[in-house]
């Protein structure tokens, strides 16, 4: 890559630099011969493997041709250093006086008058040695001035007189051309044989183009920095073998038909005056009329050579003008078309600054056989395009059936894996049960809980105490009701509906027993609100009349004393004891006990104040047991244990033993009817099977209603 000319905006460049694009290094080479003149503006072309061509530019020293002097940013230097040092014996020359008043005015109290005498000449003597460096720096100052002053003024008149100094004038009327050979180093002209023809003038800041040993110069402007004055808009060619200078005509312009237009314009004066003097010798030969057979051909020519010239002139004016004259452009030749970009005028932006133009530089014989060649071009790219196609298609053809093949082989692998592994399942033994929980003993606080050792795995082998570990799952316990909480309240019935049902108020406490499991919440995995058994909370005829039925509603008022004001969302407002109370929430099941034990105690979170305040209260929850160890694999755990609920026993509270339940069962199948008596003897097994009556410790142990053991603390319950 060569580097040659260029400016500063002060001085223009002559200096030759080569970038070598391998070792990525700059060099500036010493070079013989005649270099060009300094310059900028100018281009550098490539006219063969070991030449390239400078032509044009301006070599006017932009501050010999504006009136500057050379040394003005020394002169413009010193003017401001001279400046700073005036302003500074201002500065100097005013301290000194402020500082000889304040001594002076300090001692005048403790000093006569001869020693502020003496204080006053000295400072007197100083002020005027400041006001002698303050007169010294304004004198350099003015001398400055007028140096500067001066060297404008003599760089303006050599600027204006500028022929007789070589240095403020360009050196070439028309456009030089320069060589420089890359491998010997040598700058030379082209004088064997010199240029000639139609030398284009001296122009800067055009654009030159090399196509097949001709190089293209257009636009540019007049070489000077002082104003623009844009050069023709001719097309110049220079043919390197010849070095010739033509311009050739452009064709397709209204400015080329103009010889056409002109030829046809003389062709229709010359048949109207064939015309006239036809008719002159048929009148004179007294053919009537004059209308004589040489007078009907000089008719004809006319009309031919006035068709010609509307014609050529239609055409003439759906043709454009070249473009004008720029400067700045940027050129690209690509085949046999220049493109131009951009440019300016004289002082604005060529259109929007982006504007294309197009010059085709193709003869006629030459673009039709290059559209021929385009045309077969064309069509054996469309038929490679086709066979690619074709292969494409081939290709997916054979990908689409190899990856239904590897599909259906992966679907029958599948397929077998699964059939062997249900063939596996069905040879393994059935998941156990894990025992259920035992209650053992509760208090206030605590429920005692115990089951029983697992033995036997899933394939009947004995296992050891330590083979099993137990997980124990609890949900419920103690919740906090507060005012303005969503919560489920259980519906037990009027004192009418009671009476006929012959159910009293211990009895629907009994009925009332708040468990997530008589809710729907059995399951372990069960946690959604939507797996509830509630009623609806849309209003029905008749209110609320399923006893034991949950209806949502919220917490408005609390007593104090266990029991709280639910207002339903079915309508209607009633006092609710704690216990027939539940949370919107369902609680999660939470793990509570993993070990070999077999038995737990599980404490509960009823604050100490709220046993003192709510006599009686008691706590549900829900326990559930699951083992591992016992399936296979080994580490699979057991199928979940019947979910049992417990509650915390407060002695003090109204809880019945059994032996009050049988006599109060008696006294009720003896007073209700035939028709009633399977649903009260249904209703009193089932509350007999699901609640657990102590009674200072004593557990009984109850199956379908009949007694089956006796025993003390720790016997089985059923």
């Amino acid at each position: 890559m060569v580097l040659f000319g260029g400016r500063d905006g002060r001085d223009n460049f002559g200096d030759l630099w080569i970038f070598d694009l391998h070792d990525k290094k700059w060099s500036d080479p010493v070079c013989i011969g005649s270099p060009p003149a300094p310059r900028h503006g100018h281009t550098i072309l490539s006219v063969a493997d070991d030449k390239i061509l400078v032509m044009g530019g301006c070599c006017v020293s932009p501050f010999a041709e504006t009136g500057t002097p050379d040394n003005i940013d020394d002169l413009d230097d010193q003017l401001a250093l001279a400046t700073k040092r005036v302003a500074e014996c201002y500065e100097l020359e005013k301290a000194e006086s402020i500082a000889a008043g304040i001594v002076i005015e300090s001692e005048a109290d403790f000093i006569n008058w001869k020693q502020i005498a003496r204080l006053s000449a000295q400072a007197s003597a100083a002020i005027a040695k400041r006001e002698k460096d303050t007169n010294d720096a304004e004198n350099d100052l003015n001398i400055l001035l007028q140096e500067r002053a001066a060297a404008i003024h003599w760089a303006k008149m050599n600027a204006e007189h500028g022929r007789a100094y070589v240095k403020g004038v360009h050196d070439h009327k028309y456009m030089d051309v320069v060589l420089l050979d890359i491998t010997t180093k040598v700058w030379m002209e082209p004088t064997a044989p010199p240029c000639t023809g139609k030398l284009p003038l001296a122009r800067m800041n055009h654009t030159a183009v090399n196509i097949a040993g001709k190089i293209i110069v257009v636009g540019g402007c007049s070489p000077t920095t002082t104003r623009v004055t844009l050069s023709d808009n001719d097309v110049h060619v220079l043919d390197i073998e010849s070095w010739k200078w033509t311009i050739p005509a452009v064709e397709d312009t209204p400015y080329a038909m103009l010889p056409t237009l002109n030829s046809a314009r003389t062709a229709v004066r010359r048949a109207d005056r064939m015309l006239e003097d036809e008719l002159g010798s048929a009148r004179s030969r007294g053919i009537p009329g004059g209308r004589s057979l040489e007078v009907a051909e000089a008719e004809a020519v006319s009309k031919v050579c006035k068709w010609r010239l509307r014609t050529l002139q239609e055409q003439c004016s759906l043709l454009q003008d070249p473009p004008g004259s720029r400067y700045g452009h940027a050129t690209v030749a690509m085949g046999q078309r220049l493109y131009f970009i951009g440019g300016f005028e004289i002082d604005h932006a060529v259109g929007s600054g982006l504007d294309m133009i197009v010059l085709d530089l193709e003869q006629p014989d030459e673009r039709e056989r290059r559209l021929r060649e385009e045309f077969h071009a064309k069509l054996e790219r469309e038929r490679r395009i086709q066979e690619f196609e074709e292969e494409q298609r081939r290709k997916q053809k054979e990908y689409e059936d190899r990856v239904r093949k590897e599909a259906e082989m992966r679907r029958e692998a599948e397929e077998t894996r699964k059939m062997e592994f249900e063939d596996m399942l069905s040879r393994l033994p059935p998941k156990t049960f894990a025992p259920t929980v035992k209650l053992k003993y509760a208090n206030k606080h605590t429920i005692w809980l115990q089951w029983d050792r697992v033995t036997k795995n899933s394939e009947g082998n004995y296992l050891g105490p330590n083979d099993v570990v137990y997980n124990l799952f609890a949900r419920g316990g103690f919740v906090a009701l507060e005012v303005g909480m969503e919560v489920f309240a259980q519906y037990v019935g009027t004192e009418k509906e009671k009476k006929k049902m012959g159910i009293d108020d211990d009895d629907a406490a009994s009925i009332a027993s708040a468990s997530w499991a008589g809710l729907g919440g059995g399951s372990i995995m069960s946690g959604s609100i939507d797996d509830l058994s509630v009623a609806s909370a849309e209003p029905s005829v008749g209110g609320m009349s399923q006893i034991g039925q949950f209806y949502p509603g919220k917490i408005i008022r609390d007593f104090g004393s266990g029991q709280f004001y639910v207002h339903y969302e079915v309508g209607g407002k009633e006092k609710v004891p704690r216990w027939r109370i539940l949370p919107r929430k369902i609680p999660e099941w939470e793990l509570v006990y993993s070990g070999t034990g077999l038995t737990y105690a599980y404490e509960s979170s009823i604050p100490d104040f709220v046993l003192e305040r709510e006599v009686g209260i008691t706590v549900n929850v829900e326990f559930v047991l699951q083992t591992v160890g016992t399936e296979f694999p080994i580490e699979e755990p057991s199928l979940h244990g019947e979910q049992v609920s417990f509650a915390t026993i407060n002695r003090d509270g109204a809880v019945k033993t059994f032996y009050q339940l049988m006599e109060e069962k008696k006294e009720r199948d003896s007073s209700v009817g035939d028709g009633d008596t399977e649903i009260v003897e249904s209703r009193t097994k089932k509350k007999l099977r699901e609640a657990v009556k102590t009674d200072y410790g004593v557990i009984e142990s109850w199956q379908n209603g009949q007694v089956v053991e006796g025993r003390g603390v720790g016997n089985d319950y059923v």
